[in-house]
């Protein structure tokens, strides 16, 4: 038997809904201040650790432009260059529009 949360979602999102790739995720970088300044933090570290897998597609949100970014992960999150914003809109749209796993890292 569906609950209704269950029936009230296939009604209004079950045709749009796809499933997510398996074996790749993106990960949406924030190139703003607080995450250029926070990089060598304790915090940032073992947090960001979890991120290194060869699996991970590495993108740089710099200012309006969002990068993918090639080479190892680890050196990407330890060598962020600041910006004066990040447009974290569009990496949330382009993060909605997907059908891999993403994540965003910010301090937003």
């Amino acid at each position: 038997m569906m609950t209704d949360l269950e029936e009230f979602h296939l009604i209004n999102f079950g045709s749009n809904e796809k499933p997510l790739k398996d074996g790749e995720r993106n990960l949406y970088v924030d190139y703003s201040t607080c995450c250029a300044l926070g990089q060598n933090s304790k915090f940032f570290q073992d947090v960001s650790a979890s991120f290194v897998d060869p699996s991970t597609i590495y993108y740089a949100i710099q200012g309006s432009e969002i990068t993918k970014m090639s080479g190892d992960i680890y050196t990407l999150l330890r060598n962020i260059q600041e910006v004066n914003y990040a447009e974290l809109e569009q990496a949330a749209n382009s993060m909605a529009q997907g059908d891999v796993e993403s994540i965003l890292l910010t301090d937003g």
